[in-house]
């Protein structure tokens, strides 16, 4: 009966050790969730903020980001976000504008170090 007890009051014991394990865990990933929004928020205020107009497509060529240079420059609101690219190019020469798969920079690097894309004549 002894050795019963002993098995139990380990068990129990283990099971405080693995409630207090699942708590910090909780911890954590609360704290690596919040974390993660406060760098979302960032990345859309420099995107949002931006001179420059910033938009990206998908591999469908569906636009999913469109920043406010965008709207100004393009004259398209929100409303492009989930409609095909091609609506903001107005000719064939337009195509030419876009930077495909641009070059990564590396850490360090600045955007004076990219050359500038080839132009379609």
């Amino acid at each position: 009966m002894k050795n019963q007890d002993k098995s139990n009051e380990q068990l129990i014991g283990e099971l405080k050790d693995l409630r207090k394990r699942i708590k910090e865990l909780k911890k954590a990933v609360d704290y690596k969730r919040k974390i993660e929004k406060n760098y979302e928020n960032l990345f859309q205020q420099i995107v949002d903020n931006s001179p420059n107009p910033i938009f990206s497509i998908d591999n469908k060529g569906l636009i999913n980001l469109w920043n406010s240079a965008c709207r100004n420059i393009f004259k398209h609101k929100d409303e492009i976000v989930g409609q095909h690219y091609n609506l903001i190019l107005h000719s064939t020469n337009d195509f030419s504008k876009i930077v495909v798969n641009p070059p990564a920079l590396l850490p360090g690097d600045g955007l004076a170090s990219i050359s500038a894309p080839s132009r379609a004549v």
